[in-house]
């Protein structure tokens, strides 16, 4: 259990994700390949709420990583497999105690997918994590779990109610000593809402590539900043950059 719990700007995330925390419904998820910080990030974020704007917040976790205090907020976190047998049967209990916030540790199978989509239709903020490397690998990934016959409907559900797309990597500071973090964000408008309903994922890097005025760049933007900036080496640079 980490004691401590940073800020959104302690961390380096991006401004957006402080305007992310005060959604009142809709799907943010937090992507990233494993030790990313993505559990790091979401717990940022449930702290932002809890100081800021209050609510009742119910946490999903496996296993719980950061204990939050009550302060403008009611935060219940539950740990899977302990508190709740699994993430989807814990969302399906915890849109029963009508919270303001869901938060859900990793979803990883249609049911909680499912689940997530229909707490968000209904008027909650869901902040979600994901195993993926980039905003088209999340789609990839959600839309794996139905069937064929299923997909453009969850394409079409997804298209309204998901928010934004966080994807994040730790790269080694050039001292040496820590690491710095990279993003990729995709804030969904119109433009991205079209792609995703029609499936057509691969016009998604360009439109985020030209989204600046609504926050959004690419992983190697942000890589290429880093390096400008004298956070990252060459060596390093090099290893993460797709030029």
């Amino acid at each position: 259990i980490m004691p401590q719990i940073r800020s959104l700007a302690e961390l380096g995330l991006p401004d957006v994700l402080e305007e992310l925390c005060q959604l009142k419904e809709g799907i943010v998820i937090i992507g990233g390949t494993t030790g990313s910080g993505k559990t790091t990030t979401i717990a940022s974020m449930i702290d932002n709420i809890n100081r800021n704007r209050g609510g009742v917040i119910l946490s999903l976790e496996r296993p719980i990583e950061y204990l939050h205090k009550n302060i403008k907020g009611i935060i219940k976190q539950r740990e899977v497999g302990v508190d709740v047998s699994s993430f989807a049967g814990g969302l399906k209990s915890a849109l029963r105690q009508d919270p303001d916030v869901i938060v859900v540790g990793e979803m990883l199978d249609p049911d909680s997918v499912e689940t997530a989509i229909e707490a968000a239709e209904t008027g909650h903020l869901v902040i979600t994590s994901l195993h993926a490397t980039d905003t088209v690998q999340v789609f990839d990934r959600l839309i794996t779990f139905f069937p064929l016959e299923q997909r453009n409907f969850i394409y079409a559900r997804l298209s309204h109610s998901l928010k934004a797309v966080i994807i994040q990597s730790l790269l080694l500071h050039k001292s040496g000593i820590g690491r710095v973090i990279a993003t990729e964000v995709c804030v969904v408008n119109t433009a991205i809402r079209r792609i995703v309903r029609s499936g057509e994922l691969t016009q998604l890097p360009s439109v985020v590539q030209t989204g600046a005025q609504h926050k959004m760049h690419l992983m190697q933007d942000s890589i290429d900043k880093l390096f400008e900036q004298g956070l990252i080496s060459g060596e390093t640079y090099e290893m993460y950059s797709k030029k």
